[in-house]
């Protein structure tokens, strides 16, 4: 008995080595994917030296039949494995087709899905010779029972077609009454059918129920003759099913219903992508997703590192310099996840108001130049300091609030939001029509500038074509241009118009022409156009009158408070002041003088230099002048302005 329980075990063993997995049979060799039919196909012939494998989806309840009959004389083994590499079956010398020591197997699918077929030597070593693998399978048709129920799991992936008891090509009969639940294989999915149907349409009829029996839900009545529409199960389990009845009388070819799994689980998938956006600090902007699928959930990233909560829009209240970058959003749904396209928020700063101003010389002369310099402030992104004559900011200001006031020409505008234009130029000329704004005097305001952005193309140069009395319209003789910077940030561009030829001496400036760009196809983004004293930290003026000067800081983000400053003026030299009457003295080496005003005392000739010495009292300028020697001196009263000198006379005889 102890041998007997020897060789039991042994043969046990053997079995198992040989029967457990592919990892047994050391390295195969895949030769892809072959798919049965119920027709017998073959493989290409493969060479020696090679143990090869190949893959095929089975479904439960098929019998799939393969065969090495055909190939050379050798002792083959034929082994089935699961798609973990379990061993299914396998067959070492003849099996069902061979009569020679070539392997063949049939072998029965009990549970849909992927299999390989392995061939090698006996047992587990390359093939000795060529050698051919022949296959096929038998699939049972799925049929709804004439009495009774049955059920089948659909391999999802795969579709399947269920008839009545008929099958394909057959009738069903009369007194038929049964049916099948059909389940999915996976779980989440739903059993999802449609088909046609012919025979008796009084009185024959399917019916489609909701889950597992007649229990559930009625989802349709369909009698013979009629179109079975697409219906999907709402089951938890995902399961339908299909019952068929039929009367006494009239049959017919029956119902063919095609079943499919449907996964209700879609994967995540974005169908409005965020923008990027530009803000100012300190003012509230906004990233936003749309995006379809089950179970989604939002991740915000800037630069890979996660912001925001689980939403389909991500909110800086108060944005601050750091806050600028890149930034997209991770949407992780049920069945996947998907990336958003990475945007960029720009962050654009703010101008600080200047702390003082003053001038270089102050009083000035009527007409004569003096430089009005600004102490503190800040310039934020895209911003220049602006001087204004009598008021804060400059004399003229469009910050397109309403463009539409203003022709056009070869422009379209794309937006106008914020006092933002938005605009693309159609040919290489177009221009905004500005030819009547107001009346300046051009020996004061001389400067135009513009703030913009160029978002796409090359704007080479703005051009600002003037009108005055000389010309109404704009003409191209009156025109200065200046360079523009095509890099997608903000500039400001500030043109000093006195260098046009005709600015000066025609009257007032009445408009212009803006040609914001010399080139097509550019769109960029206008900010303002503004007429100005002057631009920067400082600024040559030549009043002819009292005037208050003001500075402020402008930007992309916002315009600063004003501080201003007075320069007076004077208009004339001081009146012609009077020295007194002319002197005669004798003996004495000392003479008083006495002048009104404010001034100084001189000697303009004499025979020797005496000392001067000047006093003063409520009225009068006493001058004191000692050491006088004989002769005839002439002094000067002198009294002086910003403007100049006055002065008048006298002369002193000495005997």
């Amino acid at each position: 008995m102890k041998i007997i329980y020897k060789i039991l075990f042994l043969s046990s063993l053997l079995t198992s080595l040989c029967h457990n997995t592919f990892a047994q049979c050391g390295t195969g060799t895949s030769y892809g994917s072959i798919s049965p039919t119920s027709v017998w196909q073959n493989t290409a012939s493969l060479g020696s030296g090679v143990m090869p494998y190949w893959t095929f989806n089975a479904v439960n309840g098929g019998t799939y039949n393969f065969s090495n009959c055909s190939g050379t004389a050798e002792d083959t083994y034929l082994r089935i494995y699961n798609s973990t590499w379990v061993q299914q079956t396998s067959n070492d010398d003849n099996g069902p087709y061979c009569s020679t020591t070539n392997a063949s197997l049939d072998w029965a699918c009990t549970a849909s899905g992927t299999y390989y077929v392995f061939l090698s030597h006996f047992s587990c070593s390359n093939l000795s010779n060529n050698q051919i693998l022949s296959y096929k399978c038998v699939i049972p048709e799925w049929t709804v029972p004439s009495s009774g129920s049955n059920s089948y799991t659909l391999t999802c992936g795969s579709t399947q077609h269920i008839y009545d008891s008929g099958g394909s090509s057959g009738n069903y009969d009369v007194y038929w009454d049964g049916y099948s639940v059909i389940y999915p294989s996976t779980a989440g999915y739903k059993i999802q059918i449609s088909g046609t149907s012919s025979g008796e349409a009084c009185c024959d009829y399917v019916q489609v129920y909701n889950g597992v029996g007649t229990g559930g839900s009625l989802l349709g009545t369909y009698n013979m003759g009629t179109a079975i529409p697409t219906l999907t199960s709402t089951d938890a389990g995902g399961a339908l099913t299909i019952r068929f009845y039929s009367d006494v009388s009239i049959v017919g070819t029956g119902f063919d219903i095609s079943v499919s799994c449907y996964n209700p689980c879609t994967a995540p998938s974005i169908s409005v992508q965020p923008v990027s956006q530009t803000t100012c600090v300190g003012s509230s902007v906004t990233f936003s997703v749309t995006a379809s699928g089950t179970g989604l959930n939002y991740q915000w990233r800037k630069g890979g590192s996660n912001v925001g909560s689980n939403s389909s829009s991500y909110t800086i209240a108060s944005p601050v310099a750091g806050d600028a970058g890149p930034y997209d959003v991770v949407i992780t749904g049920t069945c996947g996840t998907v990336t958003s396209s990475a945007v960029t928020l720009t962050v654009n700063t703010l101008s600080t108001a200047p702390t003082s101003a003053s001038a270089s010389i102050n009083p000035v002369c009527a007409g004569n130049p003096t430089t009005l310099t600004l102490s503190g402030g800040s310039l934020g992104t895209g911003g220049t300091y602006t001087w204004g004559y009598g008021v804060c900011g400059p004399v003229f200001d469009e910050d397109w609030g309403a463009p539409t006031s203003y022709w056009m020409g070869a422009t379209t505008v794309n937006s106008t939001t914020g006092g933002k234009l938005n605009v693309t130029s159609t040919s290489g000329d177009p221009m905004i029509g500005m030819e009547a704004v107001g009346s300046f005097n051009p020996s004061i305001y001389k400067y135009i500038q513009i703030r913009y952005r160029v978002i796409s193309g090359t704007a080479g140069n703005a051009e600002i074509f003037y009108t005055n009395d000389r010309s109404a319209v704009a003409v191209g003789d009156q025109m200065v241009s200046g360079a523009l910077i095509s890099d997608g940030a903000w500039h400001s561009l500030t043109i000093n118009m006195s260098a046009g030829t005709y600015w000066n001496g025609y009257g007032n400036i009445r408009g212009w022409r803006y040609d914001w760009s010399t080139n097509s196809g550019v769109t960029m983004e206008l900010d303002n156009i503004s007429l100005s004293i002057g631009q920067g930290t400082s600024i040559s003026v030549n009043p002819t009158a009292n005037t208050t000067y003001y500075v402020r800081a402008e930007g992309v983000c916002n315009a600063t408070s004003c501080v201003n400053t007075t320069v007076n003026v004077v208009t004339s030299l001081p009146a012609i002041p009077n020295a007194g009457e002319d002197q005669y003295i004798c003996g004495a080496t000392t003479v008083t003088m006495a002048a009104t005003g404010t001034g100084t005392w001189s000697m303009v000739s004499g025979p020797n230099t005496p000392n001067i010495v000047t006093t003063s009292s409520s009225t009068t300028q006493i001058g004191t002048t000692t050491g006088l020697i004989s002769g005839t001196y002439v002094f000067r009263w002198s009294v002086s302005n910003i403007c100049g000198v006055s002065y008048d006379d006298i002369v002193v005889i000495k005997q």
